[in-house]
């Protein structure tokens, strides 16, 4: 069985069963206060490189954060995890490999760029035929 931070859980549930526990294990932390605030404001996501065999957690913080909070967070999370005495995530009472990380950048929207940059290939290869069609010649 799947266990994050001491606690049953499936797959899907990782990321929150984290996020709980981390708050929940830092109970006697001092700057738990500038902690929670950021944990409240952050979104996190559990994924698995296979490639390597490491699970990550991503921490997503919105863009008013500087580096010296993400610093912060890193240190912080280190030491929980450190006073935790237990593995991180475990499978079969086996300690698994992870990671964490935080970051305050947005993903871009692949999807959306070459979306765009579709359109303005065929809106260029329609006006190259078009021309094409009305006897114009073109250079390569």
């Amino acid at each position: 069985m799947w266990k994050v931070f001491g606690v049953e859980g499936t797959v899907p549930a990782f990321s929150e069963i984290w996020k709980m526990r981390l708050i929940e294990l830092s109970k006697r932390k001092k700057e738990r206060e500038r902690f929670l605030k950021m944990m409240e404001e952050s979104e996190v996501r559990y994924l698995l490189d296979a490639i390597r065999e490491v699970n990550v957690f991503m921490v997503y913080l919105p863009k008013k954060y500087g580096r010296e909070d993400l610093l912060f967070l890193k240190d912080f999370v280190v030491k929980v995890t450190k006073a935790a005495k237990m593995p991180v995530l475990e499978f079969n009472g086996v300690a698994q490999a992870n990671a964490v990380i935080i970051t305050s950048a947005e993903d871009e929207n692949d999807y959306a760029w070459r979306r765009q940059n579709r359109t303005n290939w065929l809106e260029a290869e329609e006006k190259r035929l078009k021309s094409k069609e009305d006897g114009e010649t073109q250079d390569f």
